[in-house]
């Protein structure tokens, strides 16, 4: 599964500073080898779990995928990676996005082809980390950018519109009379901020009011 990324990113994350070497690459190398080659996947090749259901889409993985995936093209110099990245992020929209809200759902189950039931914050939350961490490093020239960037912004203006007076966002974003959360909350104001520090992008224009 992909629960291991999370500790493969810190190792990556502290690779990219002291420059992965030895043991260190070796084991972040096999673990580039089993995302890319080994790893359960869709047909069409967006990344899934076997379990607890077959062929199941969730919003953690992209999260813990995209980052991990970055990492890794800055340690082995290889923009490659940035194509897998693009496309993991162009497939998770097509699969997890409920289109009445543009906000994601937590999971798709290939198999009866359905959405699961809520827009559960959390997993908006990684979905817009994910993709503003992709933002950030992707080169500005990559053939899927614009199409990564605009599928960003798309996001954040839904999000935008269910958020309460507070400022927070609650844990169900379209049900008012959950409560707020604040982890969810906080990845929408690192979306928000990384969107308000861009510069010459005509697709956030209408979010650097805010």
């Amino acid at each position: 599964t992909l629960f291991p990324y999370t500790t493969l990113f810190r190792s990556a994350e502290m690779a990219t500073i002291n420059q992965a070497k030895g043991l260190q690459k070796e084991v972040l190398n096999e673990m580039l080898d089993y995302v890319l080659n080994k790893q359960s996947r869709l047909p069409d090749g967006t990344l899934c779990r076997p379990e607890p259901i077959e062929n199941t889409v969730w919003a953690d993985d992209l999260f813990m995928s995209v980052a991990f995936l970055l990492r890794m093209a800055e340690i082995n110099n290889n923009p490659k990676l940035y194509d897998e990245i693009a496309f993991q992020i162009i497939k998770f929209n097509k699969y997890l996005t409920d289109n009445k809200t543009q906000l994601y759902r937590h999971g798709w189950y290939n198999k009866t082809q359905q959405l699961s039931p809520v827009s559960w914050s959390r997993a908006n939350g990684w979905i817009i980390w994910a993709t503003s961490e992709a933002l950030l490093t992707m080169p500005a020239s990559h053939k899927d950018y614009k199409k990564v960037k605009e599928l960003f912004a798309k996001h954040l203006k839904a999000i935008l519109s269910y958020q309460s007076e507070s400022g927070l966002w609650h844990q169900v974003l379209t049900h008012p009379d959950s409560y707020l959360e604040t982890s969810g909350s906080a990845m929408f104001a690192i979306g928000l901020a990384r969107a308000r520090s861009e510069e010459h992008t005509s697709e956030l224009q209408s979010l650097r009011h805010l």
